[in-house]
């Protein structure tokens, strides 16, 4: 069962291949980063909540904090995520720690693998759509 996710991934790529077109697939992963520099198209994650007027006209480079919004959403992504994951890898530590046979709560990896995407849609992603689409094109 390891090989299934391949398996996937390859029948979501096999139209492309018959029909030549998997050079816009990679266009698509190299060249959505940046198309829209805005703080949101419309996402409604947490800048609605922090900015007013239209998201859609605010520049992702101007200045809040000393930061850009860019850069404050990618500070935030990993601030939560590292918060995500820290459970999980406190469990795989202690299980290397304690014992010699490598165990992960299987509970806590998939409460992870879900809080992940859910933490990138709500802190940035207009600004990194890009990567999202990446790292679902090579998951």
């Amino acid at each position: 069962m390891d090989f299934f996710p391949t398996l996937i991934q390859v029948g979501i790529l096999i139209p492309s291949m018959f029909s030549g077109t998997t050079d816009n697939l990679w266009e698509v992963v190299t060249g959505s980063v940046g198309k829209y520099p805005v703080v949101s198209m419309n996402a409604f994650n947490i800048w609605d909540f922090v900015l007013s007027g239209n998201l859609m006209e605010i520049k992702d480079d101007k200045i809040f904090l000393g930061q850009t919004y860019k850069q404050l959403g990618l500070y935030m992504f990993l601030v939560s995520s590292g918060l995500a994951l820290f459970p999980m890898l406190k469990s795989c530590w202690f299980t290397i720690v304690r014992s010699k046979e490598f165990n992960v709560d299987k509970s806590a990896f998939l409460i992870t693998c879900a809080l992940i995407p859910l933490l990138f849609f709500i802190s940035i992603h207009r600004c990194m759509k890009g990567i999202a689409t990446q790292h679902l094109l090579f998951y």
